[in-house]
This record gives structure tokens, C-alpha cells and sequence, in this order.
């Protein structure tokens, strides 16, 4: 049986399928009437009918804006975990007492006064 209209089309989308999710994304933030016209270029673009470089700017900084915003989202949130561990975890320090030795101490203030002397 063919369709009424072969113009109309309903699409279901994958809400486990983070690509679907980022072109509903996309497909959302677009005008009502620009939805069509994104799908039509990137079908034709898909199937090598036109040339990618035919797309103006305007037509994709949604498409750029939303990756942008996905990335800046995924680096706030590793910035607040990287916060978050070095507050938890002490660093090891150690007292300048024991790190050096009595005789290394010597042996660094005879080098200095050496350096100086010959200054």
C-alpha cells in the first residue's frame, strides 16, 4: 500500500543512541520550517547530490554550537571530578629535615660559600 503523502514523514529517534540524541538536539533548536531544509542538505550531502561546500555558515552553527556546548559540559564536569580528587587525596610532602641529610647540608653550604668566593 503506497503512503497518502510521500512528502510527510515521522521519525522516531534512538534516546539510547547518543548520535540520535545530539541530532534531536539539533533538529529542536531549529526553526520550524528549517528542519526540512537541514534534513534535505544533509541527506543530499550524505549522498554526494551537492557539494559540502554549498552550506553557509548560518546553516550549521547550530549543529557546531551544540557540539561545543556537549564538549564544554564534558570538560566542567572532568574539572569538578579533578576538583574533587585533588581536595580527597593528600599529596605526599616531606619535612626538609628528613629529606636531607646533616652531610648533604655541609657539602650545599661549602658549595655555596665556594660560588661566592669566587664570584
Amino acid at each position: 500500500m503506497a503512503k497518502k503523502n510521500p512528502y510527510i514523514f515521522t521519525i522516531g529517534f534512538n534516546a539510547k543512541d547518543p548520535e540520535h540524541v545530539e541530532v534531536v538536539k539539533v533538529l529542536n533548536n531549529q526553526g520550524k520550517g528549517n528542519i526540512a531544509s537541514l534534513i534535505v542538505k544533509a541527506v543530499l550531502s550524505y549522498t554526494d547530490k551537492t557539494n559540502i561546500s554549498n552550506f553557509d555558515l548560518e546553516s550549521i552553527k547550530p549543529i557546531l554550537q551544540n557540539m561545543v556546548d556537549i564538549k564544554m559540559e564534558i570538560l566542567i564536569e572532568e574539572l569538578g571530578n579533578f576538583r574533587e580528587t585533588s581536595l580527597t587525596k593528600p599529596t605526599q610532602r616531606y619535612e626538609t629535615k628528613d629529606a636531607v641529610s646533616d652531610d648533604m647540608k655541609s657539602s650545599i653550604m661549602e658549595d655555596l660559600n665556594a660560588f661566592r668566593r669566587n664570584k
